[in-house]
């Protein structure tokens, strides 16, 4: 892999990480500005932020599917030289897993929030990246070599006992 494999690797994930640390903001701000008064209960008020959230998904899905099917198009040579491109089963069924888990995850992410603040909630959600990490290593074997394991290690129990830590100490005053 190139540097610009690199790069453009380092900026999707800033992106994913700004998108990402920012989604719980809006339902917080909603919360603590009183617009959620009309609800007369937590499952009245989680039903309407996480169907409009659900219909943003699906939109969502919708306009990414276009867009890619589109730019296939486009860079099809037109001599018949370009693979055909098929739905692919196995592919639909990983991606509808993965796409039922983050749905899960971010629910989970908004309910902590709504229990223990922002500025405790999502910090400890973010221990996802040590499980995220384990998978990579045990499962997808991406890191090699003692050292480089030694230093993952390291940086698994920090994020670990960051999350111990913000628990016991970072309830709001």
């Amino acid at each position: 892999r190139g540097l610009s494999s690199l790069l453009a690797g380092v900026l999707y994930a800033l992106g994913a990480g700004v998108a990402d640390g920012s989604l719980v903001a809006f339902y917080q701000h909603l919360e603590r500005t009183g617009s959620f008064r009309e609800h007369t209960s937590l499952a009245a008020l989680l039903c309407s932020y996480f169907g409009s959230f659900g219909i943003v998904a699906l939109l969502s899905g919708v306009i990414i599917a276009v867009w890619t099917h589109t730019v296939n198009s486009m860079n099809a040579s037109g001599d018949g030289a370009a693979p055909k491109r098929r739905f692919n089963p196995t592919s639909f069924v990983s991606g509808a897993i993965s796409g039922s888990m983050w749905a899960g995850a971010n629910s989970c992410s908004v309910l902590a929030s709504h229990f223990l603040g922002m500025a405790l909630a999502f910090p400890i959600t973010q221990t996802a990246v040590a499980f995220s990490g384990l998978l990579g290593v045990l499962v997808f074997g991406e890191i090699v070599g003692s050292r480089a394991r030694t230093t993952f290690t390291f940086a698994l129990v920090t994020i670990l006992a960051g999350a111990v830590v913000l628990s016991q100490f970072g309830q709001p005053s």
